[in-house]
C-alpha cells in the first residue's frame, strides 16, 4: 500500500503548483476603494485632532474654572485688620532673648502601629498637635473645633501659589496637587 515514486512526484508537483497559485493570489493587490480610504483617513485625523483638543483644553480648564470674582487688591489684603499698637515706651521694648532654649518637639509614644503613624509623627515634629502630659496622643478620639481649625489653617498655604505639600501630604508621601490660582 505504498506510493510509487511516480505518484509521489506527481503529488509533489501538484502541491507545488497549488502553493505557487496561492502565493500569486496573495501577492496580487486588490484595488482599494478610494472612497473608503478617504473616509478612514478622515476618521483617523479626526480622532488625532480630538485627542489634541482634549489634551490642550485639559491644561487650561483649571485656569478657566477658578476665575476670581473679587478684585486682586481685595484678595491680597490681610484678613486680620490692623490693630493699633499699645503705647510702649522705647526704653521698654521687648527684645528676643537669645539664651532661651527651645525644647525639642515631643513625639507620641503610643502610635506605633496606627495607620496614620507617620502623619501623626510629622505633625508632632511640626508642633501642630498637642499631647497630654504622658506624651500620648489619641488619634481615634473626637477632635475639638479649635484643634481642627488650627490643623486646617496650618495645612493650607495662605499667600501666593501653592508652594508644596502640607504636613499630612508630606508625612503620607502623597503627591501634592499644584494649583496655580490657589
Amino acid at each position: 500500500m505504498g506510493f510509487s515514486s511516480d505518484k509521489a512526484t506527481a503529488l509533489k508537483r501538484q502541491i507545488r503548483q497549488r502553493l505557487k497559485l496561492a502565493l500569486e493570489l496573495a501577492i496580487i493587490q486588490r484595488p482599494i476603494n478610494p472612497k473608503l480610504h478617504r473616509y478612514s483617513q478622515r476618521f483617523l485625523i479626526g480622532i488625532v485632532l480630538g485627542m489634541l483638543l482634549v489634551t490642550t483644553f485639559g491644561w487650561f480648564a483649571p485656569l478657566l474654572a477658578q476665575v476670581p470674582d473679587i478684585p486682586l487688591a481685595v484678595l491680597r489684603a490681610q484678613a486680620v485688620p490692623d490693630v493699633p499698637e499699645a503705647n510702649v515706651p522705647e526704653s521698654e521694648e521687648i527684645t528676643p532673648d537669645d539664651n532661651v532654649e527651645v525644647s525639642p518637639p515631643v513625639i507620641p509614644i503610643d502610635i506605633g502601629d496606627h495607620w496614620a503613624a507617620s502623619c501623626i509623627r510629622e505633625l508632632a515634629l511640626r508642633r501642630m498637635i498637642s499631647l497630654d502630659d504622658e506624651a500620648r496622643f489619641y488619634p481615634d478620639d473626637p477632635v475639638d473645633w479649635d484643634t481642627l481649625a488650627t490643623l486646617l489653617n496650618l495645612g493650607r498655604p495662605t499667600d501666593g501659589a501653592y508652594a508644596g505639600a502640607n504636613a499630612a501630604e508630606a508625612a503620607l508621601d502623597l503627591p501634592s496637587p499644584v494649583n496655580v490660582l490657589y
